[in-house]
């Protein structure tokens, strides 16, 4: 029982009770791998907008407490 955890934990099982599904997966990782490039680029050009603006990251991070 103890080695099924290591091994769920590691995510050496990944395939899920039945095995993969290709269609979904693809699909799936395309959407997180979309967003978490947005939330790498957008977030920064905001930000360096905002403190351009008013000399000030106080409104920047504020914003992106009420978005996030």
């Amino acid at each position: 029982m103890e080695h099924q955890a290591i091994v769920h934990l590691s995510g050496a099982r990944s395939l899920g009770p039945v095995g993969p599904v290709p269609c979904k997966v693809g699909s799936v990782t395309g959407v997180v791998g979309a967003a978490g490039g947005l939330g790498g680029f957008v977030p920064p050009l905001v930000m360096g907008s905002v403190y351009v603006a008013l000399r000030s990251y106080a409104r920047g991070l504020v914003l992106s407490a009420v978005v996030g």
